[in-house]
């Protein structure tokens, strides 16, 4: 027996304001299993919608009994269709087969898990999700507690012009997955496929979060630095002369000590040098950048300076608070990647160091996600094409094709 779970979350547009309604779909099946590949990345402005399909099976195949549930997850319950050769051959259309109705809570998995024990033995459920950011991993969690199989599907389009609602969501999730799985049809789009989920190791489970979040610290500095950046160039755009990078530390001591150019050409030489870090900057150095602030053609308008500076003020204080984060994570990262065999393996590679290897690990998850060494290849962004230019040369062509685990 298979079930398969299917889960989406989104903000509702009307109808249940301020809350944030998530759905599961998922499908058990007695069909062929999916190939165990990674599966796809999440999207946004999806909710959740739930089916399962099961599949229970007898002394003999041909009186296996089916049942296919598909729902919708929201914050508070979640509505659950079941389907099945069985239940279509009674009701003959999907739409007519039965519903049930649990809470997004222990409770609530517990009763969804006993109805579906009604159908099936657990060790015949397979529980496929639909992935979509961080609300699935509750109820995925819980599964995979009970030694339930799960899967993952990407996220699935609606097709243009319907009317979005939970109960054709999770309706067209359960029929894909049921003629997918318990049929055997194949799908043409690899986003289509539903794809075994393996549980990561210790040491990927622990860097998946800290990974994410040094990258989000990243283009946050990123877009401060940016920010900060369009400031100068509007209060003080002659400071790159002598600051190259207006953003580097000695270069905002000085934007933190001295906000504007009037406050520069205006100070004493002895107070410009408490600001400099260092040997930088020179007394030349600062003697020229007075005489630039003193001839800028920066903003004049006192309105617009005050709320410049007081802007820079924030974004300088919140950029070097960003730039803390990353050295402790450093720390962090280095310690689980050398004490993990994946990682030890990984770094034993001279061009990768510990920030690549722990990358690696984080985004693959667990090796047996790929089935084959040309899957994890192509997941990279290394598929070798050959290409012939009027010449018998062959040119390996690197391109991305895959999706994460």
């Amino acid at each position: 027996m298979l079930i398969e779970e299917l889960l989406k979350e989104s903000y509702l547009s009307s109808g249940t304001r301020g809350k944030r309604p998530a759905s599961s779909s998922g499908t058990v099946g007695g069909g062929k299993p999916a190939d165990n590949v990674p599966d796809g990345s999440s999207r946004k402005g999806h909710r959740a919608t739930p089916a399962t399909y099961a599949d229970e099976w007898g002394a003999a195949s041909a009186s296996a009994r089916k049942s296919l549930c598909w729902g919708r997850y929201r914050e508070i319950s979640t509505c659950c269709r079941f389907l099945s050769r069985t239940l279509l051959v009674r009701h003959e259309r999907f739409e007519g087969c039965p519903t049930c109705v649990f809470e997004h809570s222990r409770e609530g998995f517990r009763s969804f898990v006993d109805h579906l024990q009604e159908y099936v033995p657990l060790e015949q459920v397979t529980v496929l999700l639909e992935h979509t950011g961080h609300y699935h991993r509750l109820l995925e969690q819980y599964l995979l507690v009970l030694d339930i199989t799960v899967y993952r599907v990407h996220v699935q389009k609606r097709a243009e012009g319907m009317l979005k609602t939970d109960k054709r969501d999770a309706l067209s999730l359960a029929n894909a997955l049921y003629t997918q799985l318990e049929l055997g049809a194949q799908v043409q789009d690899k986003m289509q496929l539903v794809r075994r989920i393996v549980p990561p190791t210790s040491a990927a489970a622990q860097l998946q979060g800290v990974m994410r979040h040094r990258y989000e610290l990243s283009h946050m500095s990123t877009q401060y630095r940016n920010k900060l950046t369009a400031i100068c160039d509007q209060l003080f755009p002659e400071l790159v002369q002598v600051f190259h990078d207006p953003n580097l530390p000695t270069a905002l001591a000085f934007r933190s000590a001295f906000p504007t150019p009037h406050a520069i050409a205006v100070a004493s030489l002895d107070d410009l040098r408490a600001a400099r870090q260092r040997t930088f900057s020179s007394d030349a150095q600062l003697l020229e950048l007075q005489r630039l602030a003193d001839k800028t053609i920066g903003v004049t308008d006192l309105d617009r300076q005050r709320g410049l500076v007081l802007e820079q003020g924030l974004l300088i204080k919140e950029l070097q608070l960003i730039q803390q984060h990353p050295e402790d994570l450093q720390t962090t990262i280095m310690d689980i990647v050398q004490n993990c065999r994946e990682g030890q393996i990984l770094l034993s590679i001279p061009p990768i160091g510990p920030v690549q290897a722990a990358t690696i690990i984080a985004t693959v998850g667990n090796i047996a996600n790929f089935a084959k060494a040309c899957e994890l290849k192509s997941y990279f962004g290394w598929a070798p094409r050959k290409k012939r230019l009027g010449s018998p040369w062959i040119e390996p062509i690197s391109q991305r094709e895959g999706s994460v685990p």
